[in-house]
This record gives structure tokens, sequence and C-alpha cells, in this order.
């Protein structure tokens, strides 16, 4: 890695976005004593070892490689490592290679942490581990890994913390709810107005006729009997 990158990195200051970049980058292995190992930052850890936090790798396999990250503890492995946040940390890994058994290791790119560049020293040079995902290793040798601060990730969040506020501001307010019609009850049908006297003439009307009906049939009566 350049050295005028280091130096940028060193002067950023370890307070960005402290909070957010915590990660624990799992790192697959192949022909070793265990089936992955993790390193990592958060918030609390220190670069020492850790209880409850760092664990102590488990002795060596049968006919198998050994792999560890070196820590503080005397002739101590192990195989979860979180230091503290930093801009620029670094992880220093035993690789022990049981002989006709390469030991290889692998991550997914996605695991990787979002504000930081990590990069793998070995005997052959420094990869990007965001352009490889594996690397194989036929011998014993030293290995470290070292995470770089990646400003570009950390200018690219702060802009979108900045622009998010903007973009809620600017949002169009939900539209009223749409009222809905009360439906018209019906007009009841008129009804109509009889006066009183209307009503009394009609029922002596129905008297005349009913006594004239009643004269009609006792003078039928009175001719039968003739």
């Amino acid at each position: 890695m350049q050295r005028g990158l280091f130096v940028a990195i060193l002067l950023c200051g370890s307070g960005l976005l402290a909070a957010n970049r915590d990660f624990v980058l799992p790192i697959r292995l192949a022909n070793a004593h265990l089936g992955q190992i993790f390193l990592g930052c958060q918030q609390g850890a220190t670069d020492a070892f850790d209880r409850g936090i760092d664990d102590l790798a488990p002795p060596p396999g049968i006919q198998t490689g050994y792999v560890g990250f070196i820590s503080t503890l005397s002739n101590s492995l192990l195989y979860k490592d979180i230091k503290a946040h930093g801009d620029l940390k670094e992880w220093r890994l035993s690789i022990q290679v049981y002989e006709g058994k390469p030991l290889k290791m692998s991550w997914q790119e996605s695991q990787l942490p979002r504000f930081y560049s990590l990069s793998l020293l070995t005997g052959d040079g420094e990869v990007d581990m965001r352009k490889i995902n594996h690397v194989e290793f036929t011998k014993d040798e030293p290995v470290a890994i070292v995470a770089a601060l990646d400003l570009a990730a950390v200018a690219a969040a702060e802009t979108e913390e900045a622009e998010a506020p903007k973009a809620e501001a600017a949002a169009p307010a939900p539209a009223p709810p749409t009222a809905t019609p009360t439906p018209t009850p019906p007009k009841p049908e008129p009804v109509a107005n009889v006066s009183p006297e209307k009503v009394r003439s009609g029922v002596g009307i129905l008297v005349l006729a009913m006594g004239g009906l009643l004269l009609l049939v006792v003078i039928f009566a009175a001719v039968r009997r003739q």
C-alpha cells in the first residue's frame, strides 16, 4: 500500500463514524484444524486479549494444518481476534501447513467491512482482498492482514447522511383522504291533506245512501206479501 495513503489515513482521525464501523469477518479454512477464524473491530475492544470478546484457538489437529492469530498472550494463538477501531489495524497470523496438504484461506467479498480496505500480506507480496477471495499456502510462513480506513467510503457515508434529511423534506406530503359522499335519503311521498269538513260530508252521503237502500228493501218485502 502506498505510503501517501497511509499518511492520509493517519491524519483522518479515528472518530469518523465509529459507531457504524463494527465488523467481524469470517476467514474460511481448508486443510486446517479449524473450519474458520474471525477478525474484526468493535467499540469497547482493545488490541490486547479481551476475555469475552477474543477466543483462544484449540490445539493442533492430527495430520492437518494449524492457523491462528498471534496474540499478546505468550505462546497462545487466537481463532477470534477483535481489535479496537483505528485508522490502521493489523492482524498477524501463524500458518503451519501439513505436508502434502496445501492450506487454503477464503472469504466472501460481501462480508468485507464497508469502511475499511483490507490487504493480505504474504511472502509473495500484498493483495487487495476485494479483488481476490482466496489464497493458498504450501509452506509455513508469516502472514498479516492489514485494515486501513477507506476515506472514500467514509466521505460517501457522510454525504448520504447529510442528504437524507433533505430528501425527506423534499418528499411530497401525502394526499388527504378522499371524502366519501353521504347518500341523500329519498324524499317521502307527499300525503294528501284532507280537511275535517270533507270527511264529515263524505260520511253523511254514505249514511243517506245506506238509508235509501234499506227503504228499498222494506218496500220490496211489503210488495211480495200482498
